[in-house]
């Protein structure tokens, strides 16, 4: 059941993702007018980080279900400490792209490598990996395997 929460819990980002970076341009122009269309590059970015804010939401909910909510302090803890430092070195040399990146850096090691650092979330770092499998997580959902 784990397994198929972090099936959907990737496929739905990747979609909207995929949405998002087609119409990126014209829904920035749409909502913001032509000025911000510079904005579309860094929106392209940083969309990507809802698959790991999915991620890091499904985990939080095993986390509290098995009471490993310090893991889950000390891993977002962790991912803000990455995000600054990336920032300070990112934003001077790309700007505000180099603040989308940092932060899906950032979102990266928090909702999916920290599970791999702790040995106690092994099985959920396959988990999540599984599910990035695309080809493997959509043959979970549409088998029921």
């Amino acid at each position: 059941r784990l397994q198929q929460f972090f099936d959907i819990m990737v496929i739905i980002p990747i979609v909207v993702g995929v949405l998002m970076w087609i119409f990126a341009e014209p829904l920035i122009v749409f909502l913001f007018g032509e000025e911000y269309l510079g904005a579309a590059g860094v929106f392209r970015v940083y969309i990507w980080s809802a698959i790991l804010v999915f991620l890091l939401v499904a985990t939080a909910q095993y986390l509290i279900a098995e009471n490993k909510t310090v893991f889950a302090f000390v891993r977002n803890a962790m991912g803000m400490l990455v995000n600054v430092v990336l920032n300070w070195v990112l934003i001077p040399m790309y700007g505000i792209k180099g603040s989308a990146v940092a932060t899906l850096i950032a979102y990266l090691f928090s909702a999916f490598f920290s599970n791999w650092l702790y040995g106690d979330m092994r099985p959920i770092f396959k988990m999540e990996t599984n599910s990035l499998l695309l080809h493997m997580n959509i043959k979970r959902l549409y088998c029921g395997k």
